[in-house]
């Protein structure tokens, strides 16, 4: 009765006066702005391609990097030289052997690892008497020895058997990761020795009395998940988006994840040479590359000399790159997109724990001015403004995600994901992201249906209300922007009067990127007692200082481009989930420029590689659609045609390999 109630209310409404006025309204906006020139120039997206293309500029940097179609054979000969090494060999031996080892056999391993690895520990804590002995020496054994022995008596079960039929492991292996069914077929090998595996154990194990136990148990692990990234580079892309929050627990998160993105892409590039994948090269795409050059050319030198942030930038850049080409399927950008906020939602929650029990810092916040505020969360990240920013770029995506959901099951999963996502974003006080998650939820409302209009119009009613509503902190925190007693604010100002003055002297040149470059300079024009800011507080500022005015209209020219993609992307799809994907990225880019006025969002390299990834989820998505829309013109062919495909190279091969293409093309146009 209830629902009939809400639904004839709603019908009343939106048959009403007033509602059909505003709907006239916006209808009138939507076609006017259509019509004008700046409405034609976002959606022109295909002309800036084609104009792209055409050039002979393009047309150099396609032939740099092997876009024209041309070095078939040397590429063979790389492709050759690659699948015969040495590396390849041992890799996929050493896969086979460890794959159909009999479960019996490793869990020989795991017992006398356990064993051995207990009585390190023991020695240590107990003979030695050390005082900071790992709990892991303890928690390791706990957890081996007990599930070694029904290993133990599982006779001889193979373990590519066990992973490939569990009802836990597989569908991570298969759904999530996307590894293929064939990789865990059984092979007639012999299923290892538990003489053998129980010696291996006892080295293990001893040796972690000198290395800690983590690496010595961490090492085959890491070398199995490279090799499994090596067959299957999506597969490490999935798992570093998802990870990105969690390698703060590595100590050097931005080292780590540098390694992992050039690990995965020399993996992609390789099958790419080898004709199993390919790499797109559009306009955006070149923009992009062309800003990132002039932003790590910039790290190349300067005042305070090379920095090492050089290639953190270029490495962490190619976030962009490697989601744009590995998930323009349907199949690969679901999983990629999952991750990703899989991610935050583990971040989010981890947030709102610290903020629950009290476990927050208050250095970030000025406590005179906002004592009814405990503290600010950081979750995984240094920061509560980068925590912030990181919440801030995602929300829009799990909204988008929750709207397009057809399941209500789907759509409860990513409306949970949108609540804990925005409840962090709340917990981190950072103002400059909040105005940025508002300015995101204007632009998406807006572009997502027209239909919103009305209601926004009628939102507008009910701002002198909200202090009214909202909790008097949110509202204290709120209307403290621009307060000059607030020490954040003022801070900030002589800041960005340093920088203004900065700017004026290094407007053509820059000084160079990175913390090392800005602290040599920043020193001479800052104001007494901000000495020793790392940077200045404004992404398009920063931009100015480091690289010039030339290096900010690249950057704006490629976020231009990027737009364009965007909104060209949306007015052609009418699947629901790819045309809010599209959107809720570009929002999330546009949020984070729009805190790049009161904060340089860069600072955290994580953020720097979610800002970037972000938009080639973005791209990737409005590919999957021209790829859907090509096969409905063209249904007989069974990839992208040629022109579609920029680097695919043509080996001559014998008919297993050139199966192993088909099928890999063919995945990639199906799914």
């Amino acid at each position: 009765m209830k629902r009939n109630k809400f639904t004839e209310n709603g019908k009343l409404f939106s048959s009403s006066v007033i509602f059909g006025a505003l709907t006239r309204f916006s209808d009138w906006i939507c076609n006017k702005f259509a019509e004008s020139a700046f409405g034609r120039f976002l959606s022109s997206y295909d002309a800036t391609e084609e104009i792209c293309a055409q050039s002979s500029v393009v047309k150099a940097v396609k032939r740099i990097f092997g876009f024209d179609g041309k070095g078939a054979n040397a590429k063979r000969k790389i492709a050759s030289v690659v699948e015969n090494s040495f590396f390849t060999k041992v890799g996929t031996r050493a896969f086979d052997v460890i794959g159909n080892t009999y479960i019996s056999v490793i869990g020989m391993f795991f017992l006398s690892f356990g064993i051995y690895t207990l009585l390190a520990g023991l020695i240590k804590a107990l003979a030695l008497r050390e005082a900071d002995v790992s709990f892991l020496y303890f928690i390791i054994p706990f957890v081996c020895i007990p599930i070694s022995v029904p290993m133990m008596l599982s006779g001889k079960r193979r373990m590519v058997t066990l992973l490939s039929k569990s009802k836990l492991i597989s569908p991570l292996l298969f759904s999530v990761l996307g590894l293929r069914r064939e990789m865990f077929a059984e092979k007639n090998t012999m299923g290892g020795r538990r003489n053998i595996a129980f010696i291996i154990g006892t080295v293990l194990g001893v040796s972690t009395y000198f290395l800690p136990p983590v690496i010595v148990l961490a090492a085959p692990i890491l070398l199995i998940g490279a090799y499994a990234v090596v067959l299957s580079p999506e597969a490490g892309m999935v798992i570093t988006l998802f990870s990105v929050p969690l390698l703060i627990l590595s100590g050097h998160p931005s080292l780590f994840l540098a390694f992992i993105l050039i690990f995965i892409t020399v993996c992609y590039v390789m099958k790419a040479i080898r004709g199993k994948r390919y790499i797109k090269l559009e306009a955006v795409d070149l923009f992009v590359l062309l800003f990132i050059l002039l932003f790590a050319g910039g790290a190349l030198g300067g005042f305070g000399g090379i920095d090492v942030a050089l290639p953190l930038y270029i490495c962490l850049s190619s976030g962009y790159f490697l989601c744009a080409n590995m998930f323009s399927s349907r199949t690969w950008l679901n999983r990629g997109v999952i991750a990703l906020m899989a991610g935050c939602m583990l971040s989010s929650l981890f947030a709102i724990y610290q903020y629950i029990t009290g476990n927050v810092d208050t250095i970030w916040l000025d406590t005179e001015n906002f004592s009814s505020i405990s503290g600010r969360a950081v979750s995984f990240f240094e920061n509560p403004n980068m925590l912030g920013e990181y919440a801030m770029m995602l929300l829009p995506v799990a909204v988008a995600l929750a709207l397009a959901a057809k399941k209500r099951n789907e759509k409860g999963a990513w409306l949970c994901v949108s609540v804990a996502t925005a409840l962090c974003l709340i917990f981190t006080w950072a103002r400059g992201a909040w105005l940025g998650a508002i300015a995101a939820f204007l632009i998406f409302a807006l572009l997502y249906t027209k239909k919103t209009i009305p209601f926004m119009l009628l939102c507008l009613v009910l701002i002198p209300f909200l202090p009214i509503v909202l909790p008097e902190s949110i509202v204290t925190r709120m209307t403290s922007i621009g307060d000059m007693t607030d020490s954040s604010t003022s801070y900030r100002f002589y800041i960005y009067k340093s920088a203004l003055d900065m700017i004026r002297d290094f407007f053509f040149t820059g000084i160079g990127v990175g913390n090392k470059n800005f602290s040599a300079v920043y020193v001479s024009y800052s104001y007494s007692g901000i000495e020793a800011s790392p940077h200045s507080h404004n992404l398009f500022f920063q931009l100015i200082i480091e690289i010039g005015v030339i290096g900010l209209i690249a950057f704006l020219t490629a976020m231009i481009i990027y737009i364009q993609s965007t909104v060209s992307g949306i007015r052609k799809e009418k699947d629901a989930y790819l045309r809010g994907l599209q959107l809720a990225c570009a929002c999330g880019v546009f949020a984070s420029l729009v805190q790049g006025m009161t904060d340089y969002v860069w600072y955290n390299y994580r953020v720097y590689f979610v800002f970037f990834a972000l938009m080639g989820i973005g791209v990737a998505a409005r590919r999957c659609g021209d790829y859907a829309r090509a096969r409905d013109e063209f249904p007989s062919s069974v990839s992208p045609t040629g022109a579609d495909l920029d680097f695919v190279p043509t080996i001559a091969s014998d008919s297993a390999d050139t199966n192993e293409i088909t099928s890999d093309n063919a995945e990639k146009a199906v799914e």
